[in-house]
């Protein structure tokens, strides 16, 4: 039922993405700045509170040519550190393990999008050209983000150790008693 209603959801974003490409049509803006496009990726993400919905939405505007390639990736790279922040602002008022896990998703995402960003040319190529998705940009998202995705975490493997103790250092662990009056 979930596929079922991704799919679902798609079709529906897709459907209507042709009719707004009939009225405002973002291809005009190709030679702008991605910086635009990972601006779009934050306030669209901030306003629905969903980066899978954000990534949806992405989908079926590439799917029906409103946006092109590149701008679908910086797109979604800056929807997933808008809606880690939503996270860690939730976390705040929790004990310091949850503020702790909240910090640690946002600075992990924060650090994986500048890994994006650096390398976001060789992550394009890599995937357009090396694997061969130029004629198929929507499977060549879905390509683009589990190449990014599994490099990141594999970037991160080697530096869990520190990374940890980073986190500890900027919200230190709190015994945290309660009253069970």
């Amino acid at each position: 039922v979930g596929f079922w209603l991704f799919f679902l959801g798609i079709s529906f974003f897709k459907e209507n993405m042709d009719v707004m490409k009939e009225i405002f049509n973002l291809a005009q803006y190709k030679d702008m700045s991605l910086w635009i496009f990972w601006l779009i990726g934050m306030v669209v993400t901030a306003i629905v509170h969903s980066s899978g919905a954000v990534g949806v939405m992405t989908l079926a505007a590439l799917s029906s040519g409103v946006i092109w390639f590149e701008a679908s990736f910086a797109i979604i790279l800056w929807a997933n550190v808008w809606t880690t922040f939503s996270s860690l602002a939730a976390s705040l008022s929790w004990n310091s393990a949850k503020r702790q896990i909240g910090m640690a998703n946002f600075l992990f995402n924060l650090i994986t999008v500048g890994i994006g960003i650096v390398f976001f040319k060789p992550y394009i190529w890599l995937t357009l050209e090396f694997f061969g998705y130029k004629s198929n940009p929507v499977m060549g998202n879905a390509m683009i983000n589990f190449i990014f995705n599994l490099t990141t975490s594999l970037l991160f493997v080697p530096i869990l150790k520190q990374f940890t103790r980073c986190i500890t250092k900027i919200i230190p662990t709190k015994v945290e008693h309660y009253d069970l009056d």
